[in-house]
């Protein structure tokens, strides 16, 4: 599914569902984010090459840097929230398959902040090779969201604890499947691993895998979709 492009701002009322830190109860609510600037979704043939690579700490051809702030790196993660973006066409692809969402998720930094983190394809010959994309926001997480999850952090993590996690595991280097799915695989893994870490609740990984394993139906509803597996390499 290719991401929706986004050049104004869209009146989507997004269902978010998580785990609070004390007692892991489900919260669903459908309050959007107040201060949230608007998004501009790229759509996924036009990714290629719209982020140069930068030497730092997590120096790698598959990691794009160019729009994230070196001071974000030490800054505490409170909350992980991953988001399912809305495909207001509710289109499949040209070969007949169904609908799905695009998804990414955002390290909370501050109540105004986050770090972006997006799994997209487009690199290598054949278009599927990921490049993990991490940008500094001046919001929560997008408002362009029809569907968050949220999930607590545990020991006031930062983010260059998470994201050298991810380094260390092989996490940036993917590769799509032929219909170019696989975010979501890619979420979960990545939800999953900081569990085993220790720095998300118990419980973390299981939401996860029920809430990307779903359609969400613009402008409300959803579906059973079982997630499509990329491949680290």
């Amino acid at each position: 599914m290719k991401p929706p492009q986004a050049t104004v701002e869209i009146p989507i009322q997004p269902v978010q569902i998580g785990l609070t830190a004390d007692n892991f109860t489900i919260v669903v609510g459908r309050e959007v984010e107040r201060h949230q600037a608007p998004e501009t979704v790229v759509p996924k043939q036009r990714l290629r090459g719209t982020h140069h690579r930068t030497e730092s700490m997590w120096d790698s051809p598959y990691i794009g840097l160019s729009t994230f702030k070196s001071r974000d790196a030490n800054c505490p993660v409170t909350t992980v929230f991953v988001c399912a973006y809305a495909n207001q066409g509710n289109e499949g692809d040209e070969n007949g398959r169904p609908p799905t969402n695009h998804w990414a998720m955002f390290l909370k930094i501050s109540e105004s902040q986050s770090v972006k983190l997006d799994m997209i394809p487009g690199d290598g010959s054949d278009g599927l090779t990921g490049m993990l994309v991490i940008d500094s926001k001046w919001y929560l997480y997008t408002n362009q969201a029809i569907f968050t999850t949220s999930f607590p952090t545990k020991g006031d993590p930062t983010v260059n604890n998470l994201i050298s996690s991810l380094h260390a595991n092989g996490m940036h280097r993917y590769k799509f499947t032929e219909a170019q799915e696989g975010c979501r695989y890619w979420n979960y893994v990545a939800i999953d691993r900081w569990q085993s870490a220790g720095f998300l609740e118990p419980g973390s990984s299981e939401l996860a895998f029920t809430s990307l394993s779903h359609y969400y139906v613009y402008p409300t509803g959803q579906e059973l979709n079982p997630m499509e597996e990329g491949s680290f390499f």
